[in-house]
């Protein structure tokens, strides 16, 4: 007898495990599919921000070759149209873009908060022989997917460094009070 109540016992715990076996299905599903969106969604940002940043670097090289033609087809439509090849040709010939050995990406964002994301702020870093120089982009995507480079503007390296140098990204002179270094040149006007 107590081999047939230790039989129906262990039956019994059996069937209660394998009713809660499929109850705790459900929150796995939800825990995959929520960690399997959060993946999607950074492999997503990252493919975006491989492209703003691929159009910056197609704008920096252009410049290093002194193919400012080329550079100035890598600007919006809308900072093509309120600046004349003239005017660019300009600020594109600064030595900072010219004369640089290479650049770097040091840091990018998305700005604006839409999605998905048509604007972004994208800083590098010109190396150059005595001072490196930063330069910042503000980039738009536009109606065919493209990035564009809407607003630059250089800076040369100092102690201390502005992490924005555009109002579009973020720079407010009321905030930079103080500043020691040294200041923002060649910076396009901000379009309204």
């Amino acid at each position: 007898m107590k081999g047939s109540k230790m039989d129906a016992g262990a039956a019994a715990q059996g069937r209660k495990a394998r009713r809660r076996g499929p109850g705790m299905l459900v929150p796995i599903g939800f825990l995959v599919l929520f960690f399997g969106g959060i993946s999607a969604a950074g492999f997503l940002s990252f493919r975006q921000s491989q492209r703003y940043q691929a159009s910056v670097d197609g704008f920096l090289n252009a410049a290093r070759a002194g193919e400012i033609d080329e550079a100035y087809q890598g600007l919006s439509p809308r900072r093509r149209a309120s600046m004349p090849l003239a005017a660019f040709r300009s600020l594109a010939e600064h030595r900072a873009l010219r004369r640089n050995r290479g650049h770097s990406i040091d840091a990018s964002r998305t700005v604006g908060g839409s999605l998905p994301a048509d604007r972004a702020c994208v800083r590098a870093r010109l190396d150059m022989d005595d001072v490196d120089w930063l330069v910042q982009f503000y980039v738009v995507r536009g109606d065919d997917e493209s990035w564009r480079v809407e607003s630059f503007a250089l800076h040369e390296v100092a102690t201390v460094v502005l992490s924005d140098v555009l109002e579009e990204c973020g720079y407010a002179p009321r905030r930079v009070v103080g500043y020691p270094g040294p200041p923002i040149v060649h910076r396009t006007p901000r379009l309204r």
